[in-house]
């Protein structure tokens, strides 16, 4: 029987952080936009892992994710695979210059939380 369990956008809120759990790596970056959070694996519910994976996502010019890549691991490979698998279906908002929508970088927190 599976536990339950949630993704849980990371409960800290470090400085530059923006709306969607996204932190912002300048004052033109892009920000997520009402995505759907990365499923938990079953398996991964099922041995009871938790953890954070910090992932930095390149975002082009009409807010399409391109390579995305793991800053820091959840210390689990089935939960950063998860988070990855689960970006990569994001959309975002681009970065901004002068009002024109450019391609840019941010970080994206997603942390695997098992609920009682």
């Amino acid at each position: 029987k599976a536990l339950p369990g949630n993704v849980l956008p990371t409960s800290k809120t470090p400085q530059g952080q923006e709306a969607g759990g996204a932190i912002a790596a300048g004052n033109n970056s892009p920000k997520i936009i009402n995505n759907p959070k990365p499923s938990y694996p079953a398996l991964a519910r099922q041995r009871g892992q938790e953890g954070l994976v910090l992932l930095i996502v390149q975002v082009d010019e009409k807010g399409q994710p391109g390579p995305i890549e793991i800053k820091a691991s959840s210390g689990y490979p089935m939960l950063d695979q998860a988070a990855l698998k689960g970006i990569q279906k994001w959309k975002f908002q681009p970065a901004r210059l002068a009002g024109l929508p450019m391609a840019g970088s941010v970080l994206v927190p997603v942390e695997f939380k098992l609920q009682d």
